[in-house]
């Protein structure tokens, strides 16, 4: 069963029993999956208002519903709600975070990038090194450089694999993306969603990321 015909098939239980709270809510995630934002809005509207319920979860995906309808400020309040029931959830800081720095409020996506990493601590290694320098079209503020670094050691913060370190430093003018790995201590899955490549030995990742950009040592 494919996407559209399990919504077609909660609409339907949606309709007979409008007090199913799990099928509104899984229809409501399914219909924001799949880019139908305004039906997705009116459900999670209803799981919070209907039945009064303190999930922190519903009023992240309104906020991300808000969001993809361009309301940025229904966004942020909604944000914020799913960060006051549960505010070391990291998606609802990145999110907020990066709804501000879209907006270019980076006082405060700093605070939230902030938080995101106060979460995610790794350990340095040092097998292979990845480096790549991405110039900015302008040059930054020290309040815009701050904020960008933070943003990036959040998406850094992604690559939480056994063996693997990223670090960021960014200056005026540039971002310098610089991440490690100990291909010893990798998994082979982990190593390939990493480095985007299908190499084993040094060699072969070496010359796939250099092929891609990357500088390695």
């Amino acid at each position: 069963m494919d996407k559209f015909e399990k919504i077609h098939e909660l609409r339907d239980i949606v309709k007979a029993d409008n007090q199913n709270f799990q099928a509104m809510r899984e229809l409501s995630v399914l219909l924001l999956d799949v880019g139908l934002n305004e039906e997705a809005l009116k459900y999670l509207l209803d799981l919070v208002n209907i039945f009064k319920n303190d999930d922190p979860r519903l009023y992240y995906n309104l906020g991300i519903t808000w969001e993809k309808l361009n309301n940025l400020k229904m966004a942020e309040k909604n944000y914020l709600i799913a960060l006051s029931l549960d505010e070391n959830e990291t998606d609802f800081n990145y999110n907020l975070g990066l709804l501000y720095i879209n907006q270019k409020k980076y006082d405060k996506a700093l605070k939230y990038f902030n938080k995101v990493l106060e979460f995610d601590k790794n350990d340095e290694v040092t097998s292979i090194k990845m480096n790549m320098t991405m110039p900015f079209e302008e040059e930054l503020s020290k309040e815009e450089q701050e904020t960008y670094s933070s943003y990036m050691q959040v998406l850094c913060s992604m690559y939480d694999y056994e063996g693997v370190d990223c670090n960021v430093n960014t200056s005026s003018k540039a971002v310098d993306v610089v991440i490690k790995m100990d291909l010893e201590k990798m998994s082979d899955e982990d190593r390939n969603n990493v480095t985007g490549t299908e190499g084993t030995t040094y060699d072969e990742i070496k010359a796939d990321l250099e092929e891609s950009g990357y500088t390695c040592k």
